[in-house]
């Protein structure tokens, strides 16, 4: 039933299209919106990549003050996710530690590196970001952190690629 409910409709709108000037204004407008709403969307990813150059960005500057010591810092099980579809983005997910005994950790700044070493023995720096990760991670505390790497965008997604990361500044209270 639903299929020959859906066929008169269709069947009306067209009739009356195609009947009134009007319709026909309107029908062209909406469909030419719809099609530039498309195309937004499927290069919404594709957008800032256009005036990247192909080498490696440099990393930008950030002031690298470290409020609780490194020492006292640990990072561990740290997992790179691949993107779950085509345009998406890679995802870095771990434990943060904080060993200190008087200041709580609110921030972090890790520094990942990633690079192409499947072209032979020699290996291409494809990308390299500081992000920083809010978190609250008490004294004797840890909790884990999970960051989408949106920053990261234009890395290949394929196997084969090498992950370092390393915190560089952090952020206590």
């Amino acid at each position: 039933m639903l299929p020959i409910a859906v066929a008169i409709l269709v069947c009306l709108v067209l009739w009356i299209v195609f009947t009134s000037s009007r319709a026909r204004r309107f029908f062209f407008l909406a469909t030419t919106l719809l099609v530039a709403a498309g195309c937004f969307w499927f290069l919404r990813e594709e957008l800032p990549l256009l005036g990247r150059k192909t080498e490696a960005p440099a990393k930008p500057p950030y002031p690298e003050s470290m409020d609780v010591s490194p020492d006292e810092l640990l990072v561990e099980n740290v997992v790179v996710r691949k993107p779950a579809r085509d345009n998406g983005y890679y995802g870095i997910s771990g434990n943060i530690a904080n060993r200190a005994k008087t200041k709580t950790l609110s921030a972090f700044k890790l520094r990942i590196v990633v690079s192409d070493c499947s072209g032979g023995s020699r290996c291409v720096i494809v990308g390299d970001r500081t992000i920083r990760i809010k978190t609250s991670v008490p004294p004797g505390g840890s909790r884990t952190f999970d960051y989408e790497l949106t920053r990261l965008a234009g890395i290949p997604k394929k196997d084969g690629l090498s992950w370092k990361w390393s915190v560089v500044a952090n952020d206590a209270d």
